[in-house]
This record gives structure tokens, sequence and C-alpha cells, in this order.
């Protein structure tokens, strides 16, 4: 049998985005691609069950295809970035040490003042130990840890804002509202709000809207997923308005902030 239409990526993606939120949050739903003859439906049986469990072990999205193994050094520092900022200092190190053979000293040095900036971005007093400190296997991998406990001390003694801060980056795909936030920290929406803005120094809104902006632009620069992939894949069902705020809080449209990057 021979379909005379094939449905295209973002419309896959945003059916498999309904049947996530049909069914709860907490399932990973892989897809597989979409394919003219029927005899190809094992084919993407296979790839749906292989985004499946690397969603699961990626834990960084619930749904949707199967992502090519095509990281850069950059998207690793990234990673163990992320890792450390979410109070993770056990799976930034080993993130380290799963591709600590592709690092030269100069990647290290990047990696070392992406840290610091980390830290110096949130008002948090880094681990006592300089780069030239910093010379064996060991001496980086215990670095990694110990930053990422470090943030999570801080997390712990700043409750209930850095609580609502891990939330917020575990979630902002997903549809967020101050009520339900507010919520999980047992705090009245009025109150939540204001405590929100002394600690952020910005609304709720502006905050949220500042992860999914970044994380786009991320997305963007990785080239991996069509523009309305990201816009589901950072929170927005409406490709539209998505646009419109990427465009107000980056100074240009996501379409030209694409053909920007691809330019280089």
């Amino acid at each position: 049998m021979i379909a005379n239409n094939v449905l295209e990526k973002d419309e896959v993606l945003a059916i498999t985005q309904k049947i996530h939120f049909a069914i709860g949050e907490n399932i990973f739903i892989g897809t597989g691609y979409s394919y003219k003859s029927l005899d190809k439906l094992q084919s993407s049986y296979h790839e749906a069950y292989e985004a499946c469990i690397q969603l699961k072990s990626d834990k960084k999205r619930k749904y949707g295809f199967l992502k090519e193994n095509n990281q850069t050094l950059e998207d690793i520092i990234a990673d163990i970035c992320e890792s450390i900022e979410k109070g993770k200092g056990n799976e930034a190190s080993l993130l380290y040490k799963e591709n600590n053979s592709l690092f030269l000293s100069a990647d290290r040095e990047r990696l070392y003042i992406r840290i610091k900036k980390l830290f110096d971005n949130n008002h948090i007093v880094p681990p006592k130990s300089s780069i030239l400190s910093l010379q064996t296997y060991n001496d980086w991998s215990n670095f990694i840890n110990m930053c990422g406990i470090k943030i999570n001390e801080f997390y712990q003694s700043k409750q209930p804002m850095m609580q609502v801060k891990m939330y917020l980056l575990d979630n902002y795909h997903q549809s967020i509202s101050l009520e339900e936030v507010a919520a999980t920290v047992k705090l009245s929406p009025n109150y939540f709000s204001s405590l929100f803005r002394e600690e952020f120094g910005v609304t709720f809104i502006d905050y949220v809207t500042k992860i999914r902006m970044d994380k786009a632009k991320e997305l963007i620069i990785k080239n991996n997923y069509s523009l309305k992939e990201i816009s589901f894949m950072v929170g927005y069902k409406d490709p539209n308005y998505f646009s419109r705020v990427f465009k107000n809080h980056h100074k240009q449209s996501p379409k030209q902030y694409e053909k920007e990057i691809l330019k280089k």
C-alpha cells in the first residue's frame, strides 16, 4: 500500500505534542518518521523506539524524533555547565569524564571561564581552585563535581526561590503558570510574585521568556530542528507568536537569526 500524502516532521511533532499533553508529562514518546509505503512501518517503529530510549536517557525532552549524535565540543561544554547550574555535580563530572579525550588545554581554559562566569552571574562564591591548580584528569573531575555541590548548597540555602529556578530550568518547554509554580513551593500567588521579583529582579513571565529565548537561540545554532519544531520545544504552541516574542527579545526574527548563523 502506498500513501498519497506524507506528514511533515513539524506536523508529526505537533500531533506528538498533543498526545503528550493528553497522556501526561511523565511519559516519554518517541516518534518515527513518516513513510509512503506500509512496508516501512517496521522502520518507523524502530525509530520511535530508539527515540524513546534516547529521550529517557537524556532527560531533556519528553517527546520527539531520534537525535543524531553529532555533538560538538561547545555542546558538551554547554551541557556540563547546565548540569552544574542545576546543582548536579556528579552528572557534570560524568559528562567531563566521558569526553575528557576531546579536550585540549585551550578547551579546558574555555570550560573554566564558562564555569566562573556561571558563578558570577548567580552571585555565588566558586570553589577555591585556580586554573593553574587543575593539572590532572582527577583535578578537573573533582573541581567540576565540587562546583555542582557548591551550587546545590546555594540552592538549599536559598529555598524556595532556588527550588523554583531549578523547576523552571527543567520545565521551561511545558505550559507554565505563576499559580502552578507558586503551588510547588506552597506560597500564595501574590506573595510568590513579590518574592520572585525581589529575588530575580524581573517578573515571573519575563524570567521564563528569557530562559525560553536563550534556549531557542541555542537550538537554532545547532541547526538540527526546523523553527516550528523549536517553537514547540521551548514551550510555544503558536510558531507565529514564538517568532514575535523572539524578535522582541533578540531584536531580530528567528528566520533572520537562522540565516545569520548559516552564513558563518
